[in-house]
Order: C-alpha cells, then structure tokens, then sequence
C-alpha cells in the first residue's frame, strides 16, 4: 500500500500502480482524517468507518467508481442516505469508543435495510 501511494514526482503523470485501489484504501482514508468513507460501485460498497476514535463532526466523503475513474458524491442529506456494509471485521479491529460510529448511522443503515425489502431481489446485490 505504501509503494501505491509514494509518488516523488507530482509533476509527472501518475501511473496505474499509483491509483487509489478501492475497497483497500477505505481503511487508510477513514482512519487518516478521523472521518467515515462511504464507498459506491456496481461491483461492490463499503461503509468505513475510523478504528481508532470516537464519532465526531468531521463530514463523511462519499466516492463512487463510475466506469473507469473516482469521483465524489455529494448528497443532498450527507445524514440520511441508504449505507452500505460496513467493512468486514471493522468491529473486530476497533476500539471499544469506535463502534459508537455504526450507531451514529444507524438511520442509514436502517434506510438501506427497508429500502432492500421493497426493491426486486437483483436491485440490491451490490450492498
């Protein structure tokens, strides 16, 4: 991960290894800047939430991958919003104060949930 994101030369073109790599980077990104990912593709979601702090204000990102390329999705109601998953063993590896982020988005969660029971079977298999 770190010969992925090490690039001395920001003047030159930066090359596929160097690209954000999705779900692997989710991790990184919500425990550098102490705020959760919320990451949308056909292929996959993810909610990521920070291991290591309590929930706070800092605002969520939202990405998407849309063909070829990222790009950030800004929602109309960044608090309410159907959310993915969270990131497999998440619970697992954070601290005790940290889990307080899952109940912190809780209303999303649930939204995703009602949302699946209403929609035909092949319209949610991403989440």
């Amino acid at each position: 991960m770190l010969r992925r994101i090490e690039f001395p030369d920001i003047q030159k073109k930066c090359n596929p290894p160097n690209w954000m790599c999705m779900p692997s980077m989710g991790d990184p990104l919500a425990n550098a800047f102490k705020f959760p990912v919320f990451f949308f593709s056909r292929t996959t979601s993810y909610s990521f939430f920070p291991a290591m702090c309590p929930p706070n204000n800092n605002p969520p990102i939202f990405l998407a991958y849309s063909t070829s390329h990222f790009v950030v999705v800004q929602l109309k109601n960044p608090l309410l919003f159907p959310a993915p998953n969270v990131q497999i063993d998440w619970e697992v590896a954070a601290d005790p104060e940290a889990l307080e982020w899952k109940k912190k988005y809780s209303e999303c969660f649930a939204l995703t949930d009602t949302l699946k029971a209403s929609a035909p079977k092949d319209k949610y298999k991403h989440y």
